[in-house]
């Protein structure tokens, strides 16, 4: 069952506030690249 929701974390565009936190949205980025990601995301997710 675990597999399963952890697969359809993967498909999902973080429709709710519960899939983002769920997908790493308050996760402390290591690199350059992932701050650049994790703010294009954020971005994304406002113009909803």
């Amino acid at each position: 069952m675990i597999k399963i929701i952890i697969k359809m974390l993967e498909i999902a565009e973080g429709q709710t506030e519960n899939i983002r936190i769920a997908q790493g949205k308050n996760k402390y980025p290591n690199s350059i690249s992932e701050v650049w990601k994790q703010f294009k995301k954020e971005l994304r997710w406002q113009k909803k």
